[in-house]
């Protein structure tokens, strides 16, 4: 069983809150127990005071750290040690769907609900894991935002909700906002539910709900979207170069080329100020460049640039495949593969800054002599990040 513990002034206003609805439901069921711990019920003053005036002047008045130790170490005694103590601050990391389900698999959960203007730095230090927000704007109190917390955590929790695949398809639950939902009557006011969802065609069905998932976010939440996308491709860039490290396996030197070569071409595109889609596809293609070597050297004996550029687009897409990429980012990575040895019809930018990244990292492996390296500037260098980056590098 999940156990919540709230150390709170104000213990009437969270038993009220969490024993109605789906929490309420979830406790009686044995499913959840939540426990308002009263930080008054352990002061040593004599008046019952919990506060008093922060050191060094201010308004306001500072919550002490005895009542708030003690009250903590009567969880302790009662329970054991908690897998985290959250402390409910504007300060803190803003709660989302991720953390819901991350606290969700801990058993014991403390909530320290502040109040006045704070709570006096040392226990704060001494018991706290967490500092959690709700959102950027400030409360009375921690007793609000640490309710709305338990409830979205215990909704990850199997058996809370009727249907559990109900919290499979919320909002957020894969990164998007969730789609319309209609019931009974058919028509209302003029305003008819859409054809498909009375079809009975669940394969229709669920194509239309992610195709309004994905444009409701798009409308009503667009940043989501780009989170989600950095977040899935930074993800699939670690994997690619995993990859190309272990296909390398017991090469270093073409390990180290392909690395740095990526190096230089993300950052030739960030000074560019390139799309992200665009930077997507170079960087891809900047890791994978040189992948037709090892195939040339066991087919041909050899790896010169022209067997790379034959060999490489089918390489590359073999491993792309596996790390999950699209037919599109593909399309254009092979076509990248396939000409980076070309230095004539360089057709966009992305194509533009793979050549000067791969050149930057030749010029020296290959230990080039000051002429030949002056004499590439003029021919191959075109973006100014990449030429001021070049002539840097080379003192040039």
């Amino acid at each position: 069983m999940k156990n919540y513990y709230i150390l709170t002034l104000f213990p009437d206003m969270i038993m009220n809150g969490l024993n109605t609805s789906i929490t309420g439901r979830a406790k009686a069921n044995g499913l959840i127990n939540f426990d308002a711990v009263n930080i008054r019920d352990f002061t040593k003053e004599k008046h019952g005071h919990v506060d008093d005036y922060p050191y060094g002047g201010g308004a306001g008045m500072v919550m002490q750290p005895q009542p708030i130790y003690d009250a903590y170490r009567y969880v302790e005694e009662k329970s054991g040690k908690p897998d985290r103590v959250v402390y409910v601050t504007p300060q803190g990391k803003v709660f989302n769907q991720e953390m819901a389900k991350e606290f969700a698999a801990d058993d014991n959960i403390v909530f320290l609900c502040g109040h006045y203007e704070g709570v006096d730095e040392r226990i704060l230090d001494m018991i706290v894991t967490d500092y959690v927000s709700i959102g950027d704007y400030v409360l009375t109190g921690g007793e609000l935002p640490a309710m709305v917390m338990i409830d979205s955590i215990s909704r990850m929790i199997p058996g809370v909700l009727n249907n559990d695949v109900s919290a499979q398809d919320e909002s957020f639950s894969d990164g998007l906002l969730e789609y319309p939902q209609y019931t009974r009557p058919v028509e209302f006011m003029g305003m008819k539910v859409p054809d498909v969802l009375m079809s009975g065609h669940h394969k229709n069905i669920d194509a239309w709900r992610k195709e309004q998932s994905l444009k409701r976010t798009m409308e009503r939440r667009p940043e989501l979207l780009d989170n989600k996308t950095y977040s899935d491709r930074a993800e699939m860039i670690a994997k690619l170069m995993n990859m190309m490290t272990e296909y390398f396996n017991g090469d270093p030197k073409r390990i180290q080329h392909f690395t740095k070569v990526y190096a230089y071409a993300k950052n030739i595109g960030v000074l560019e100020n390139i799309d992200s889609d665009t930077a997507f596809i170079l960087e891809t293609a900047a890791i994978v460049h040189d992948i037709g070597i090892k195939k040339g050297e066991e087919k041909y004996g050899r790896c010169d640039g022209k067997i790379q550029e034959e060999l490489g687009p089918h390489e590359a897409e073999k491993i792309l495949k596996k790390c999950g990429y699209s037919k599109e980012v593909i399309r254009r990575v092979k076509y990248l593969v396939g000409h980076h040895h070309t230095y004539s019809g360089i057709d966009g930018i992305d194509y533009q800054i793979l050549v000067e990244a791969d050149f930057i990292v030749n010029m020296y492996e290959d230990n080039a002599g000051i002429e030949s390296v002056k004499s590439v500037l003029g021919k191959i260098f075109k973006t100014k990040a990449g030429t001021d980056m070049y002539r840097q590098i080379f003192g040039i």
